[in-house]
């Protein structure tokens, strides 16, 4: 086991004899379990839980992730343990941010794969014209600041999501991106993808010693971990891809969600259902590992760029 998700509401977390012990008071019945934290890599909470602070402290002693999510929140609450600091690395995150220069070659290199990843895609769906039109974009990359890079990216993805929906039934009703709070189920798990990205962007980026909170792309911002964003943004084409694979294979139903009326604006958007959330991470766990994979290569090669910026 790498990821324990606890969707079970009303459960409640405790600590005992170095394990992780969920109980369920709402049924008596049902025995505990106790959860071995040998393999355990992050620990994922949907639903409204009890826990004491002796769960904190173990899973932080074992470096082991814990998030908490809500339908209306746009990224996780997440608790990691901070690891030594390493301030040649992060001064020279800073230095290659606040040099525009750097970090518009940097920008410019994000969005070149991400829109790279977008075309190879389109060209596998067989959408050749919006292959073409993404294709036509990544040449103006070059010659792009930040404020067009943002619309290139968006040009692109609006190609992408037009793709979706020409691959999707026409039942599942996907016409574009929507959110806080996501309107039917095909948004309902773009966004509940990127908070898992968002998730181990997070903690790939903090094993490496940088600061999450300083991006190159997304632009710094109170309570916004723009370098993790930055990342995630990486990562959209094959959560994008992934959703269209589960959906087209039939393991993912409209049934596995809740979908409120469309004039229900209090409803808290679409969400997954129990039974939902239990199939989605049944599949997402070979997905999981190699995006994590690839995070940690990634988040490696930014950190020794930010060490070599620190000591030049």
């Amino acid at each position: 086991m790498e990821n324990l998700v606890i969707n079970h509401k009303g459960a409640r977390l405790s600590a005992e004899q170095g394990r992780l012990v969920i109980h369920y008071p709402d049924q008596a019945e049902k025995q505990p379990s106790s959860i071995s934290l040998q393999r355990l890599k992050q620990v994922v909470v949907t639903a409204c839980i009890d826990l004491d602070s002796a769960v904190l402290h173990l899973l932080s002693g074992k470096g082991i992730g814990l998030s908490f999510y809500r339908p209306r929140s746009e990224a996780p609450v997440i608790l990691l343990s901070e690891p030594a600091s390493d301030v040649a690395k992060r001064m020279g995150q800073y230095r290659g941010i606040c040099e525009g220069a750097v970090a518009t070659r940097m920008a410019r290199a994000l969005v070149r794969s991400k829109l790279k990843q977008q075309w190879f895609w389109l060209c596998q769906q067989g959408q050749r014209e919006s292959a073409i039109t993404v294709k036509q974009l990544m040449g103006k990359i070059s010659a792009a600041e930040r404020p067009t890079l943002l619309g290139l990216e968006g040009n692109a993805a609006r190609k992408v999501y037009q793709a979706m929906a020409g691959l999707l039934p026409d039942e599942w009703r996907f016409s574009g991106r929507n959110r806080r709070p996501p309107k039917d189920p095909v948004n309902a798990m773009l966004s509940f993808g990127s908070t898992l990205t968002y998730q181990q962007a997070v903690q790939a980026l903090t094993r490496q010693r940088l600061d999450v909170f300083a991006g190159f792309y997304h632009q710094p911002c109170s309570g916004r971990a723009s370098l993790a964003w930055d990342m995630v943004e990486l990562f959209r084409p094959a959560l994008e891809s992934f959703i269209i694979e589960q959906v087209l294979k039939g393991h993912i139903r409209q049934c596995h969600f809740n979908t409120p009326a469309p004039e229900d604006d209090a409803s808290g958007g679409c969400r997954f259902t129990s039974e939902g959330l239990s199939v989605w991470f049944r599949y997402w766990l070979s997905q999981s590992r190699m995006v994590e994979r690839r995070m940690e290569k990634l988040s490696l090669k930014w950190a020794q760029a930010a060490l070599q910026y620190g000591t030049g």
